[in-house]
């Protein structure tokens, strides 16, 4: 295994020849544990001349993204992943955690062009709602997103914010929702903080939407709606933070 680390003004890029197993993934490991000890956190892995990803050179990457995530400082990125080795992180359901891209560049750029980050805490009550819609609306708004795609991204957070009263605080006014709006050219990047009970959406079913009406059970209907309408929904629990909800939408999808 070869690995070559380019500097950026705006993230680092991380070129890996070879194979990726359990006798390369600590070196990587602890090349990405460099980096980010250097003041980077934004990291783009190209891995166009990877021949084999294993579990453990997964689980690498999965623990660097979920400590760069749960500091809200950052994100690893992929570039150029041969098809064989992307179907490993489909087959282990990590394709989802991780934005990927078909080439370099626009893997850069995603980076290099942050225009804006907005961040504001509400109290977790229903009539918050309507402020944080209007939050939001108006940043995507001035991002240019489609109509359809202001919407979808409004009906997400509305949802997120609704659970997390709901659910993880159990009832209104019991403590605050920070939301943090990411702006960059190609998309938006929102987190939800709350500090709640934790919350497992693995134990939320899919709803049924095709039943008869007296058998359906609508219960993770919101989810299911977060899940439909952003391109990035993860659910993330830190001990000092408490509940993350991190929302992608990208322009044109």
């Amino acid at each position: 295994m070869d690995l070559i680390v380019t500097k950026y003004t705006h993230c680092n890029l991380i070129k890996i020849t070879g194979r990726i197993d359990s006798y390369s993934a600590p070196q990587i490991n602890q090349v990405l544990e460099t980096v980010i000890s250097d003041g980077q956190n934004n990291i783009v892995i190209d891995m166009q001349h990877v021949t084999y990803l294993s579990s453990s050179g997964i689980l690498t990457f999965v623990s660097v993204q979920r400590q760069l995530k749960q500091q809200n400082k950052g994100e690893i990125v992929f570039t150029n992943v041969p098809e064989l080795v992307f179907s490993n992180f489909e087959l282990a359901g990590f394709d989802t955690i991780f934005n990927f891209y078909n080439d370099t560049p626009a893997a850069l750029g995603g980076f290099q062009d942050v225009t804006n980050l907005k961040t504001r805490t509400f109290p977790a009550n229903y009539k918050s709602l309507a402020v944080i819609s209007q939050f939001i609306v108006d940043i995507a708004v001035d991002a240019e997103f489609s109509p359809s795609d202001v919407y979808a991204i409004q009906t997400a957070v509305d949802e997120a914010c609704s659970n997390i009263i709901d659910h993880a605080y159990g009832e209104e006014n019991i403590g605050d929702i920070q939301i943090s709006v990411e702006q960059f050219a190609n998309k938006l990047k929102i987190i939800l903080i709350d500090q709640g009970e934790p919350f497992a959406p693995e134990d939320i079913p899919e709803p049924d939407i095709t039943s008869p009406l007296e058998l359906r059970k609508e219960r993770g209907l919101g989810i299911f709606f977060m899940r439909k309408l952003m391109d990035t929904v993860v659910f993330e629990f830190s001990q000092s933070k408490g509940n993350i909800l991190t929302l992608e939408k990208y322009k044109g999808r």
